[in-house]
């Protein structure tokens, strides 16, 4: 890890049912939303191979790997070059914040 920078859990990590959700924590919930999403495009016997679909949308293909696996937080130039490349939707439209939630989580 770079110094400076804070560890924080992935997505995966706050979401023990990955991929099959779903997550309480709502921004973990949004990232499993978007791999699910994604992997209906990507993937054995799919319209995308992985590595395809990271050249397509101009991203590394590990980070995709890592996006799907829920081990990281993609960042917004990921998820846009992802719908570009791929000429489909994937974040969500809409993310309510599960019952019981706490503000900001």
């Amino acid at each position: 890890m770079a110094p400076g920078r804070n560890a924080r859990t992935s997505p995966r990590g706050l979401c023990p049912t990955w991929p099959a959700g779903p997550c309480e924590d709502v921004d973990a919930e949004g990232v499993r939303l978007l791999a699910v999403a994604t992997r209906k495009h990507v993937g054995q016997g799919r319209a995308w191979t992985l590595r395809g679909a990271a050249e397509a949308a101009g991203v590394d293909h590990s980070a995709l790997s890592r996006l799907l696996n829920g081990q990281a937080w993609p960042d917004a130039r990921t998820i846009l070059r992802l719908e570009r490349g791929l000429g489909v939707r994937l974040w969500p439209e809409h993310l309510e914040r599960p019952e019981g939630a706490m503000e900001g989580s």
